[in-house]
Order: C-alpha cells, then sequence, then structure tokens
C-alpha cells in the first residue's frame, strides 16, 4: 500500500505545544499512513493561552470549510486526510467528526481540559483522530451510523461516551467489538492500514494503563537520553519526548552529571563544563555568542540559571503529569544542593 500523508494543524487557539506532542504520539507507529505539521518550532513563542475562554459553538459546515481553505492555502491536494485540533464547541456536541463529501476533511474538538490533566491531553485527542481514521472508511453518510454507534458502552471504538467515564473506559479497551469488526470486514480495507490503525489503539491503551498505574509506583517511570543532541524521551509512554532549547537542556544535562548535587551559587566554578555541553547542543556558529550566554547563565546577578530551571521543570510537569516530574526535575532548597532525583538515586 503507497503511504498515505495526513496532516494535522491547529486553529490559533490552540497550542502549539498541544499540536506538536500529538504530532509527536501519531509518528511513534509506523505505517503506510504518515502524519505530518507544517507548524515550525518558531511558533513556540506565540503559543495560546486559551483554557480559561469558551469559545462560540461553529457548524459543521463551517468548520469544514476551514480546513478546507487550509488545505488549498497550503495545496494539501494529495493529502489522504487532514485534521483541525480546535477548542470550539460543534453544533452536534461531537468530539470529533469527518466531512462525508471528501472523507479527506476533519476536525477534533480538543476542549478536554475539565476531563484530562495537560499530561495526558495527547491521548484523547489522538485517539480520537485513529477513530476518525477508522470511520471514514466504514460509513458512506452520516446516518448510517445509525446503525453503528453504540450508545450504551461496550468498550468499543465506537461507543458514544458522553462523559469522561464513557471515554476512559474505550480508551483502556482500545478496540472494536464483534459487531464493528464484521462490518469492517464488509469493507475489506487494505491489510496495512487497518493494522496500523489498531496498533495505535493497542499503544494509547497501555499507555493510558501505565500513566494511570505512575500514581501507584511513581519510580517504575524511565527516561532516556539519546543521540547527538542528547534528546530526551520516555519510552513508556510512546517515546514521549521533552522538547528543551538547547540552554535549557545544557542546564540539565549538567545537573544530570552531577547526582551529588550542586549549590547555584557554585555554578560559575563550572563554566567550562556547561560551555563544553553548550557548544554540542547549540546551532549558533558563533563561540561568542554560546559563551556569553554561558556567562549569563553563571552569573550571580543575572536570573537566567533560575529562569532554565524554572522552564525546564514547567515543560517536565506538562509532559508527564506534577508529580510524575517530582523524580525529574531539578530541586533542593535554596541556599542548599540542587540535584535531580532520578540520577541521584
Amino acid at each position: 500500500m503507497q503511504s498515505l500523508e495526513v496532516f494535522l494543524y491547529r486553529s490559533p487557539e490552540v497550542s502549539y505545544t498541544t499540536l506538536r506532542e500529538v504530532c509527536d504520539l501519531m509518528q511513534t507507529v509506523k505505517g503506510p499512513i504518515k502524519f505530518r505539521m507544517l507548524e515550525k518550532d518558531d511558533s513556540l513563542s506565540v503559543q495560546a493561552k486559551s483554557a480559561a475562554k469558551s469559545f462560540r459553538v461553529k457548524s459543521w459546515k463551517q468548520l469544514f470549510e476551514e480546513v478546507k481553505e487550509y488545505k488549498s492555502e497550503k495545496a494539501l491536494e494529495d493529502a489522504f486526510m487532514i485534521f483541525q485540533l480546535t477548542l470550539h464547541p460543534n453544533e452536534y456536541g461531537f468530539y470529533a467528526a469527518v466531512d462525508e463529501k471528501t472523507k479527506s476533511l476533519s476536525f477534533i474538538n480538543c476542549s478536554y481540559q475539565d476531563l484530562f490533566p495537560d499530561s495526558t491531553l495527547r491521548y484523547p485527542i489522538a485517539f480520537n483522530i485513529v477513530a476518525m481514521l477508522l470511520l471514514s472508511r466504514l460509513f458512506d453518510k452520516y446516518n448510517e451510523l445509525d446503525t453503528l454507534i453504540h450508545q450504551t458502552p461496550r468498550g468499543c471504538l465506537l461507543d458514544w461516551a458522553s462523559d469522561r467515564k464513557e471515554l476512559l473506559f474505550k480508551m483502556r479497551t482500545g478496540d472494536l467489538c464483534e459487531d464493528c469488526l464484521q462490518v469492517l470486514k464488509t469493507k475489506k480495507l487494505d491489510s496495512s492500514y487497518t493494522q496500523q490503525l489498531f496498533q495505535f489503539l493497542d499503544a494509547f491503551s497501555q499507555q493510558m494503563k501505565f500513566k494511570q498505574r505512575l500514581e501507584i509506583n511513581p519510580s517504575v517511570l524511565k527516561l532516556e537520553i539519546r543521540g547527538v543532541k542528547k534528546e530526551i524521551y520516555f519510552p513508556q509512554l510512546g517515546d514521549l519526548k521533552v522538547r528543551l532549547t538547547p540552554l535549557e537542556k545544557t542546564v540539565y544535562l549538567f545537573f544530570a552529571q552531577h547526582p551529588e548535587g550542586i549549590e547555584l551559587v557554585d555554578i560559575h566554578h563550572y563554566k567550562s563544563e556547561l560551555l563544553d555541553i553548550y557548544n554540542k547542543l547549540s546551532n549558533a556558529d558563533e563561540k561568542i555568542t554560546n559563551e556569553a550566554r554561558i556567562l549569563q547563565l553563571c552569573d550571580p546577578r543575572d536570573n537566567s540559571l533560575n529562569e532554565k530551571i524554572a522552564k525546564i521543570k514547567s515543560k517536565f510537569e506538562l509532559a508527564i503529569g506534577k508529580d510524575s516530574a517530582k523524580n525529574f526535575v531539578i530541586s533542593g532548597p535554596r541556599a542548599g544542593l540542587r540535584r535531580i532525583a532520578y540520577f541521584a538515586n
């Protein structure tokens, strides 16, 4: 089966971080469906802060028109499907929907803030993307869904989940019931396509269960640092990547290399070590620029180091949750040793 390109993009009220994390998650399972996003990392400076706002209801027609306009604007005529991530509720209150005419336009309602913590928000979004990829091939007209959707939950992908409990139930199950499997068989879809979708469902199910069990035993969560650029991953969470800037990563790797702990007032003694790490990670070509940034980091009159430590903490908490992050952030008393508990154990 040839590759099928699926593009994800966000409407302005959705943060770049949400889009990036969902796309990262969708890229962890390999197969004919290739997930892409066109937005670049420079958008990090204009992330949306909209959780506290309420948004007006949009019609399906309007939402599909927005996706159609994006498709035309970005010249994505050959795309298999395009998903808009939005916080705007829709007229029927669906978590997601597919345009029945084209089968290539879809929206995902990402307003799960009251249902899921930030660290698991990507899972229901990704789950509904998979659901739309499957549903778009199971029906021709929406009225056909009346015979497919289950009002009473079965732990099936086609359950009508009206609340968090029911949505979690079908996410943890991650499967189709026997009746829906029979419908799927009649559609005779390419096996590599359906296999990848079921691999997604299996992965999401396992990761959601693992996340919930972390509350009982947080020490089982493992961190890996990989490659030349020392990227930070949590393999048990679908290879979740914590995206730090080169300077933030320099600070993190420095403390990882000093499990005994370092007092912040002593950081100036380690300028050469910090500069060596930063030179290997930074894209800056001029050594003068790198040295200036490290000097600023080590200057006790500057707040640069504290800012980096705070940003690192915020990014880890957003990625894996506040409780789980405690073992992986740089912590310690204001006037004492700072360390990363995970590396000190």
